[in-house]
């Protein structure tokens, strides 16, 4: 026994040594990768072996990119996304070129689409001869390799070569090739094409409406204003992206209010105003975000938590995982409107408010979560009397999972009663709920299926918790973050984020920031 103990501290020391002192030097980039390869299939589990790809950071080089590309759109969703970080990483230009000859060779429409998104990530505009080549001997097989390869463009592309190329792909047969091209001409500011643009207004995917909506306000064409003021009269999220476009335009703030934008404008075109300069523009979004609480404080439309929006389509995502049973200390920051203060008692009163204030032209649905889900209905729905009432009693009875009542029969002995283990934060689950994937019974890329993609009726989403994610497929709020924007490239939802009680704002704030929302702190 002694004997292995002292062989277990010897080797303690060794690992935690600092190699100079036992006159060594650090691994070299070829022996971290025969590392790799001896010992990766000797791994039994998925978190080690997505620890054993992360080693690989150590090895920017050719030969690894080689080993990491194998695992590019794999099966298990940990070794995948554990591949695309590393590769990410590398910035030797032997691992670079490495990576655009893997684009040129893969065979996987899978791979190939991932490599191009890592080269978008990486700003890497020498890919981008390579990106096309893929794009032209794909043709029109891929919506994965068409979806990028627009994106690639945009970002990484030259404006006077790009048009060409943009205008092809903007009437593709599928949305999100059609979408993402739009949003390219808007980065690149290809003037040329605004009226091709314009005519996007009135597709049928609203992904696609929405990133024409921006384009044309990246664009800034005089002739873009009233197809914009007409199709702000339709109403939900829309409503929203084109008064934002109109003052991206005009440098003017009308807010949701098409016959003032009308009004305004037939005034000022009769006495020879011109479109601001960007310079004019730049001061004049500066101004705009000191009075952005009176902005908002005057609009209508539904509203949580002091959130107000004008979408159509939404979704409420609430956290009932047992800390939500707890008191709030900050009892100044909440009204007498509230029976008590219980976390959840006070967000099922700001709930039930929203609920009261949807008109029947809405569709909404809720869904409450701690480590499971647990959904009022199974889609959206019209926000009639009959559902509303509905809700409002749904709302009602909820209780936090694994409160105090469990956590007495756990005290008492009675564990399995207890079922503590129901009141942990499955953040995750409940966001890739918004996206239309549960991601205990799907795996890698599942759930960014183009054609159900288009047809996902929610376009804005409250999100609301109190806590860290603590169980589920991924923990780790940085992965969240990454896997939700990834979606969000196709989806284009927008996540509005609210927090309540003691715990750090930071995840929420960036999930928002991420999507486009609003973030809401209600106080501790």
């Amino acid at each position: 026994m002694f004997t292995t103990v002292f062989r277990k501290l010897i080797a303690l020391a060794i690992l935690f040594c600092p190699s100079s002192l036992l006159g060594q030097e650090e691994q070299s980039e070829a022996e971290v990768l025969a590392e790799f390869k001896r010992f990766f299939s000797k791994l039994k589990t998925v978190e080690e072996r997505a620890e054993a790809l992360h080693t690989l950071a150590a090895a920017d080089s050719a030969p690894a990119v080689t080993e990491l590309v194998k695992f590019l759109a794999h099966k298990t969703a940990e070794l995948d996304r554990a591949a695309r970080e590393v590769l990410l990483r590398y910035s030797s230009p032997e691992a670079i070129i490495a990576r655009q000859d893997a684009l040129l060779s893969a065979k996987s429409d899978a791979v190939r689409t991932v490599l191009i998104e890592i080269m978008i990530l990486a700003e890497d505009r020498s890919g981008l001869p390579g990106i096309l080549e893929v794009l032209r001997e794909d043709g029109k097989g891929s919506v994965g390799i068409r979806f990028q390869s627009m994106r690639a463009i945009g970002r990484l592309g030259d404006p006077a070569a790009a048009g060409e190329v943009l205008s092809l792909y903007l009437d593709d047969k599928d949305g999100l090739v059609r979408m993402a091209t739009a949003e390219s001409i808007g980065l690149l500011r290809i003037k040329p094409l605004n009226d091709r643009i314009l005519a996007k207004l009135e597709d049928p995917a609203w992904q696609v409406v929405v990133a024409a909506i921006r384009s044309l306000g990246r664009l800034r064409s005089a002739t873009s204003i009233d197809p914009l003021i007409a199709h702000m009269r339709k109403g939900g999220r829309a409503q929203e992206e084109c008064a934002d476009a109109l003052f991206q335009i005009t440098g003017m703030d009308m807010g949701l209010y098409p016959d003032v934008w009308a009004q305004v404008m037939g005034q000022l075109r009769r006495n020879a105003w011109r479109i601001p300069t960007d310079e004019e523009l730049a001061k004049k979004a500066a101004a705009r975000k000191k009075y952005d609480a009176l902005y908002s404080a005057q609009e209508g439309g539904p509203a949580f938590a002091g959130i107000k929006t004008a979408s159509r389509r939404l979704l409420f995502i609430i956290d009932i995982s047992g800390s939500m049973e707890d008191q709030v200390v900050e009892i100044e920051n909440f009204d007498a409107g509230y029976p008590d203060r219980q976390k959840l008692s006070i967000v099922k009163v700001e709930l039930e408010r929203a609920i009261e204030n949807l008109d029947s032209g809405t569709r909404f649905n809720i869904v409450a979560f701690a480590s499971d889900l647990m959904p009022w209905k199974k889609s959206l729905v019209p926000a009639n009397v009959v559902n509303r009432a509905s809700a409002t009693s749904w709302i009602g009875r909820l209780q936090a999972k694994g409160g105090s009542e469990a956590q007495s029969l756990a005290a008492a002995g009675l564990s399995g009663s207890a079922n503590l283990a129901a009141g942990k934060t499955n953040t995750y689950k409940a966001l890739m709920h918004a996206f239309d994937f549960d991601p205990d019974k799907q795996r890698g890329s599942a759930g960014n299926d183009h054609r159900k993609i288009l047809k996902n009726p929610v376009d804005t989403v409250f999100f609301l918790s109190d806590g860290r994610p603590s169980t589920g497929k991924i923990v780790d709020q940085a992965e969240i973050l990454e896997e939700v924007r990834r979606r969000n490239l196709r989806y284009q939802l927008v996540i509005n984020c609210v927090a309540i009680g003691e715990f750090q704002k930071a995840f929420l704030k960036s999930l928002a920031e991420i999507t486009g929302g609003v973030f809401v702190d209600l106080g501790q």
